[in-house]
């Protein structure tokens, strides 16, 4: 070999790397296989974890622009239109009931009452009213009249009295029978 300034220029030699384990390195092998693995199930969780944290705050971002956009005065304009159907649902339902049995109850009333006033309560299904009539005898067959009828399940005479041009003065009121 030559020397050329102090130096010896070797051939080159290759030499590996044995690494020898003692005992079975099918176990060494299978635990670094599963460190890999789960490795990897952990990068690909972090991964849907951020994608799935960018929809939600992307949704959360919509809705607080959807809410910015809304008309409080409007909606409540809305909900109180809302109620007001329901309750004119529920009067056009009953209407029909109530219009037969008014129609009922004045073909009932004797010719010689004449009314003073009149009220209507649908809850408890009531109708008083105050009136005029000729004579005792009138009311008589008035009371005889509603009690006669299927549409009143009650006659009742809260006040009864003369007035001084001769008239009875009488406040009734009726309890109109449940409709079918």
């Amino acid at each position: 070999m030559s020397d050329a300034g102090g130096l010896q220029l070797l051939p080159s030699q290759k030499k590996s790397l044995n690494l020898h384990l003692p005992g079975n390195s099918r176990l060494l092998l299978l635990a670094v296989a599963l460190l890999v693995v789960l490795g990897a199930a952990y990068g690909i969780a972090t991964a849907m974890n951020s994608r799935t944290t960018d929809k939600i705050t992307a949704a959360e971002q919509q809705i607080s622009a959807v809410l910015k956009q809304r008309n409080k005065a409007d909606e409540e304009k809305l909900l109180n239109v809302q109620k007001q159907l329901a309750a004119t649902r529920s009067l056009l339902k009953s209407h029909t009931q109530w219009s037969a049995s008014f129609v009922g109850i004045q073909n009932l009333i004797e010719p010689s009452m004449k009314f003073l006033s009149l009220q209507v309560d649908a809850e408890k299904r009531t109708y008083s009213f105050h009136a005029l009539a000729a004579s005792y005898t009138a009311v008589a067959k008035q009371v005889a009249a509603l009690y006669g009828s299927p549409l009143v399940k009650d006659v009742r005479v809260s006040k009864i009295s003369v007035t001084p041009d001769g008239q009875v003065d009488v406040t009734m009121e009726l309890v109109l029978a449940p409709h079918e």
